[in-house]
This record gives C-alpha cells, structure tokens and sequence, in this order.
C-alpha cells in the first residue's frame, strides 16, 4: 500500500446483521468527493466493491462490503493459481483501471494491495477498493511494483502451466515504455496465445482420443475374424473303455485293409522294381559274370579231360566240382545280396524320415480339447450352510460386542465428511468440535494449523451441507498451543458463546466454548 493511502486511513473489519464489511476511517477534514461516490451507487460495478459513507464527530468511516470475498492474499495462502487464473486476476485489475475513466473515476485512487484486493472464491472475480478521495499517487508505478512483488513473493503457479511465461511477463514489466494500456495488451495477447495452446491441446487429445478407439475397434474386428477363420474342434474324451475298445477295432481294421490293398495294388509294382533294381545294380553284374566264369571253368575241366589223371570216377568227379561250384556261388551271391538289400533299407529310412517331417509340418495345428469338471462332492456342499450358520452366529456375537460399547465410544469425522472412523486414545487430545446428533455424537478433528470450515468443496477443509453457512465461512488456527477463531467474512456471521464476531480477526478459544456458524452450533474441546 503507497504511503499516502497509509497516512490519510485506518482499515478495520467489523461485522453486523447485513454482512462483513471492511471500514476505511479518515479524518473529517478530508474532502470526499460526492458525485463519485453518486455515480457507483447509481451504476454498481462488479469489480468495484460497493460502499456506504458514515460521518461521526471527528472521523469518516467508509464501509466496504465484502461478504462471501476472500482478500487476495488469503486466498493466495491455500490456492495454486493455473496460467488461465493468473491472467485474469491482472486482467481484471487492469480493466478495472482503465474503465475507471468511463465512470468518472480516477484511476490512481484504486488500492493495490493483496490484503485490499478481493476474489470471490467461487467464481474467481476480482473486486477493487476505491477511495472517493483525491490522491497524488503514481498508477503506472505502483501497479508495475505490485506485479513484480506477486509474481516473486505472492504467486504460486503450477509448474507445468508456466512454461516460460512468468519469465516472459517479468520481462515485460521491466520494460521502460511500461504503461496501463500497453500492458493491457500484453495480457489479452498472453491470454490469446493460452486459449490457443488449449485448443490445440485438446483437438490433439481429441484426435488421439478418435485413433485410439479405431485402432481398437479394428484390433477388436480383427480378432473376430481369426476366430472366426481358426475354429478350433472341442473334443470330449470318452471313457476309456469304450476308447480302448474303439481303438483296437480301427487298428485291426486299419491293418487288414492295408494289407490287403498293398497286395492289390502294390504287388505288381514292388516286383517290377526288384528286377529292375536287380538288372540295374553293378554289384549283381559282376556276381553273374564271375558266376558264369565259374561255370566254364568246371565245364572245361569235365570235358578237357584234365581230371583223369586223378583216377577218380567221372560222375564222382563232375559232383564233386559242382558242390565246389555251387559253395563259391552261395558265398559270393550272399555277399551280393546282402550289400544290396542293406543300401535298400538305408533309402527307405531317410524317405520315411522326410515323410515324417512333412506330415508334421502339414498338421501343425493341435486339437483342443475341453475337460468338462468334475461335479463338487455332496460333502462339500453340506459344509457350506454349517460355514454359513457359523459366521452368522461370529456376526451376531460382534454385533452384541459393539452395541455394549457404542455408548462409550462416540463417531469421530475428520476433516472429510465421508470418512467416519472411531476414536482412540491418542485421538481424544486433539482439538475438535462436537455436534450432538440424535444417532450420536459427529465429531470434527482439527488436524491442520489452518482448518477453514465452508461449503465450497476444494477450498475448505471440512464441508458443511448447511445452506446458512458461508462458502468460506471461518477459519481455526492453531498457534503456539493455543487456538483461534477467524470470520471469513461470512454472510451470516461467527459467533462464540452467542457474541458474534467481527470478520478478519484472530478470537481466541478455549475447551468447552460453544461456536456458531450460522445457525449450526459446535462445541470446542482440547485436552
């Protein structure tokens, strides 16, 4: 606040039955200027707080209502403020001193100041105090200071939401050329550019949103298909028995109708290949040579004559050559034969080989088969209802527990009203306020050093359903073991032990002091 203001006035804060009010006291000296002072009560601007001149003896009291408004630095105090709001609290500022002009105002008259600027909480409009009075005060100073000290000392952004724009906006202020309406451009190019960054952030969401459920859907189609291509045949296994039984008849069968067709069909051309694999084999060339070399030999040696000179008989002797004929003959086709029917088996396994590896790789799908379970034993179903009448006589038995001691026990609720739990020991030295209930006793435990009680959920630490109650309405301070009360400048007002107090100011309380927000009643107790 500039100096001149703080010489000339003396700001307090009292309540009465139409509100809270803040008064700004002057001497009576000072000269009001009354057409002003026409001129708002005829055309009430919302970023204007309304007021009422009283005139005692020696001082003049202006009387600003601020019922429902926060001061902006208590509402800076417990709020993190998005880019978006930062902006339109300095662009309702600024507005308001330009539009001055239209209402016959002048513009260095407006306080600067958090504790003297007002927000409402709810709908985050901004309200000036102007004083009717002439002040030799330098707005375009004073308002670029005012920012500087917020955004440094005051402000507290959401660090995902600066990118870069307190910097951008400090930078600004800096600026030598730094006036009212230059300024006001640079918020409303500010705000431009934050629409537009919300826009565009919320069309990529939304077309990110768009190609995530098409691919879904197609994975969705796609998986139909497969199913649809890939039917799997569900066998259900038959006893064994019947299997067993089954199987041997289709191996028999199997057996006998192979065996039949092979020599039907496969005679005629398994003994065409063995005389074409016996004509084409070297191994059996050269065997029917030598056989027939051993042939001339024996006839040349029977018929030459050559074997007289042993004096044998010539019958005897033609035996004799045979049996030596044929021993060499045995021999040499056995080896013959042996060679031939071994390289047979070898060819015939690495065919069977190959046929095995292409039968697998053409019947590579298996088959599912679903087993159908087994029906629960009677045992275990009779065991269900003694388990059932089991827990129920545990439940009654807990529940006779509880009831002999719900008289002792009273319902604690903390600072969120959904959550009930039960007091314990440690808990009963905490401050709190009671209220007498007909189903008991609720309790609200006072667990912050500030503990504001309202109806505004997001702003209020406990949220009363009382329509009476502010949105705002009051606020417990906890300090040096010590507890105080503070009006929020309610509507219909704060009361302790049924004296009201004024808005603004810290009240002490102590154990077993009866609080009223409006028209609900509280007990304090500390311990």
């Amino acid at each position: 606040m500039e100096n001149a203001i703080r010489d000339r006035f003396a700001f307090s804060y009292e309540s009465g039955v139409t509100g809270s009010f803040l008064v700004a006291s002057t001497s009576k000296d000072e000269k009001i200027i009354e057409f002003q002072v026409n001129m708002l009560a005829k055309n009430p601007n919302k970023h204007i707080l309304p007021f009422d001149i009283i005139r005692n003896n020696d001082r003049i009291n202006i009387y600003y209502n601020i019922t429902s408004k926060l001061s902006l630095s208590q509402y800076l105090k417990r709020s993190q403020l998005s880019k978006n709001e930062f902006l339109d609290i300095f662009s309702g500022i600024v507005k308001t001193l330009l539009n001055s002009k239209g209402y016959l105002l002048s513009d260095n008259s407006f306080i600067l100041d958090e504790e003297y600027i007002y927000i409402n909480p709810d709908t985050k409009c901004i309200s000036m105090v102007y004083l009717p009075i002439r002040l030799d005060i330098d707005i375009t100073k004073a308002l670029k200071n005012f920012a500087i000290n917020f955004v440094v000392y005051s402000a507290n952004i959401y660090e995902e939401d600066s990118d870069g724009f307190l910097q951008q906006f400090l930078n600004f202020l800096k600026k030598d050329t730094f006036s009212i309406i230059e300024f006001d451009k640079f918020l409303k190019e500010m705000k431009r550019l934050a629409r537009k960054q919300e826009k565009e952030s919320n069309e990529f969401n939304e077309v990110q949103k768009k190609e995530q459920t098409a691919e879904n859907v197609e994975v969705q189609q796609k998986k139909e298909e497969d199913l649809k291509e890939n039917r799997f045949k569900i066998e259900i296994p038959k006893p064994k028995a019947v299997e067993g039984r089954e199987t041997k008849k289709d191996v028999s069968s199997n057996y006998g109708q192979s065996k039949s067709e092979f020599r039907k069909n496969d005679g005629g051309k398994e003994e065409k290949n063995i005389v074409s694999s016996f004509s084409g084999n070297p191994n059996v060339i050269v065997g029917a040579v030598i056989q027939t070399v051993i042939a001339i030999i024996v006839l040349f040696l029977f018929f030459s004559g050559k074997l007289d000179s042993t004096g044998n008989d010539k019958i005897s002797t033609a035996i004799g050559l045979l049996l030596v004929g044929a021993a060499v003959s045995y021999f040499m086709w056995k080896n013959i034969l042996k060679i031939k029917f071994s390289d047979k088996k070898n060819l015939q396994s690495k065919a069977g080989d190959n046929n095995g590896r292409e039968n697998t790789g053409r019947n590579s799908v298996p088959k599912v088969i679903e087993k159908i379970p087994k029906p629960a034993k009677k045992q275990n179903e009779q065991s269900i209802p003694n388990t059932r009448r089991a827990i129920a006589n545990e439940n009654k038995m807990n529940e006779s527990k509880i009831s002999e001691n719900s008289v002792s026990i009273p319902i604690k609720i903390s600072g969120n009203v959904n959550e009930t739990i039960l007091l314990d020991s440690s808990d009963v030295k905490h401050a709190r306020l009671q209220v007498i209930k007909d189903d008991g006793i609720e309790e609200i435990i006072i667990n912050k050093p500030s503990f504001i009680i309202g109806r505004l959920e997001g702003q209020v630490d406990y949220v009363h359903t009382n329509n009476a109650i502010g949105k705002v309405h009051a606020e417990i301070i906890t300090r040096d073991g010590c507890y105080y009360l503070k009006d929020l400048n309610s509507k219909n007002g704060t009361y302790i032990n049924g004296k009201r107090i004024d808005s603004n100011k810290e009240y002490e309380i102590k154990n077993n002091d009866r609080i009223t927000l409006a028209n609900s009643e509280f007990i304090f107790i500390v311990m």
